[in-house]
């Protein structure tokens, strides 16, 4: 080990990434593990082609995860964000999926998640480094249709 050297990332791009995830997915594949992740992703667009908010996640096994979710300011409060999550469950299901999970913040609308049918399974107290302290959750929908 005298010989190797190890060194800290800070920030890694998608140069240090890209390598590390295609290696642990061709070991997975390997033993016949995860090897059905399927990215999926809605989006809504204004008539001028500008990206009006959009939904992003992949389907692994029977399980969505959710990974991004976001709505322009603007257009907030007018059932987009529920439209978008709808569609992507949707096609989940067309695809076999038949749960979901995602994780937010108590900033990020988990009364939306919960209007959805969403359920908190987790919730972890987190202190910034500027000292704020707000909660991440985990939430899931055991039966998605």
């Amino acid at each position: 080990m005298s010989e190797l050297e190890f060194e800290v990332v800070n920030s890694p791009s998608g140069n240090f990434i890209r390598p590390l995830h295609s290696a642990l997915s061709e070991y997975n594949r390997s033993h016949n593990a995860f090897s059905n992740i399927k990215p999926l992703g809605v989006c809504v667009k204004h008539p001028e082609g500008h990206t009006l908010g959009a939904i992003y996640g992949w389907l692994e096994w029977e399980w969505l995860f959710i990974n991004l979710l976001w709505v322009d300011e603007s257009m907030r409060g007018q059932g987009i964000g529920s439209e978008l999550l709808k569609m992507l469950e949707q096609q989940a299901v067309k695809l076999g999926v038949t749960r979901a999970y995602l994780e937010t913040g108590c900033f990020q609308a988990p009364e939306f998640y919960i209007k959805q049918g969403y359920k908190v399974i987790t919730r972890m107290p987190i202190r910034s480094d500027d000292g704020h302290e707000f909660v991440k959750l985990t939430m899931h929908k055991a039966r998605i249709a």
